[in-house]
C-alpha cells in the first residue's frame, strides 16, 4: 500500500433537494483527531557481536499505529443509500462482490437487500460509531451515489476530511448529481451507462490506490 487510508464510494444527490450536500456540510461538525506511534528497533547483543536480525531493527524504524502496511489487504468502505432507497440494490451488491476480490471490504452488508432488517438491533449511535470506526481504518472509500442519501454525503465528508482517497459512481438518466460532491477536487467522480463499467472503475481505482 502507498497510503494509509481506505477507499470509500458515496451515492450523489439531486436539486433542488440535497440530502448528500447536507450531509457533506453537516460531517464538518463532527472531528475527530487520530495519531500514529512509532517504535524504534534496538541492537540485541551476542557476546560481542550483534545479531542479523538486530542489526537490521537497529537500521529501521518500525511504524506502529498505522491504518495499512504493505503486508495488509486494502480495507475498503464501500458507502450507498439504506433508508434513503433501495433500487439499485442489486448494482451494490454486484460492486461489493467485485471489490471483495480486491479488498477486505468492510461494508459489505450495504450490498445485501436484507440490510435494514439485519441492522434493526443496533441503535442510530451504534450504527454511526461503528460505520465512523470502519471509515477513518479504511484505505479507500467506494461510494455508489444515483441514489440521494444524507448518511453518504456524510461519510464522503469525513473520508476527504481523512484524506482519504473517494471514488463516486453515479448512473445519470434520473437525478443530477450534487455540486458539492461533482465539484470537490477531492472526490473522483465516474459516470457509468453499464454495471460493467462500474466495475472496471473500481477496479481501476483499487489498483491505483493499493500499487
Amino acid at each position: 500500500m502507498s497510503g494509509s487510508h481506505s477507499l470509500v464510494i458515496a451515492v450523489a444527490c439531486y436539486e433542488p433537494f440535497e440530502p448528500v450536500w447536507l450531509g457533506f456540510a453537516a460531517s464538518r461538525l463532527v472531528q475527530e483527531k487520530r495519531g500514529s506511534q512509532t517504535a524504534t528497533g534496538r541492537t540485541a547483543h551476542v557476546g560481542s557481536n550483534p545479531t542479523p536480525d538486530a542489526v537490521f531493527l537497529s537500521q529501521n524504524v518500525l511504524t506502529i499505529g498505522s491504518k495499512n502496511s504493505s503486508m495488509e489487504e486494502p480495507k475498503i468502505y464501500f458507502a450507498a443509500s439504506i433508508r434513503g432507497g433501495r433500487e439499485h440494490v442489486e448494482t451494490y451488491g454486484k460492486l461489493v462482490d467485485h471489490l471483495k476480490e480486491f479488498g477486505n471490504v468492510l461494508t459489505e452488508h450495504v450490498g445485501d437487500r436484507n440490510v435494514e432488517e439485519e441492522e434493526d438491533p443496533n441503535t442510530d449511535r451504534e450504527i454511526f460509531e461503528r460505520d465512523i470506526d470502519w471509515l477513518v481504518d479504511a484505505d479507500m472509500v467506494v461510494a455508489e451515489v444515483t441514489t440521494p442519501s444524507l448518511g453518504v454525503g456524510f461519510e464522503i465528508s469525513k473520508a476527504v476530511e481523512e484524506d482519504i482517497p473517494v471514488l463516486c459512481l453515479f448512473r445519470p438518466g434520473g437525478k443530477n448529481l450534487s455540486a458539492m460532491i461533482n465539484g470537490c477536487p477531492d472526490v473522483e467522480v465516474f459516470r457509468y451507462n453499464t454495471v460493467e463499467d462500474a466495475l472496471e472503475a473500481t477496479e481501476s481505482f483499487v489498483r491505483k490506490h493499493t500499487s
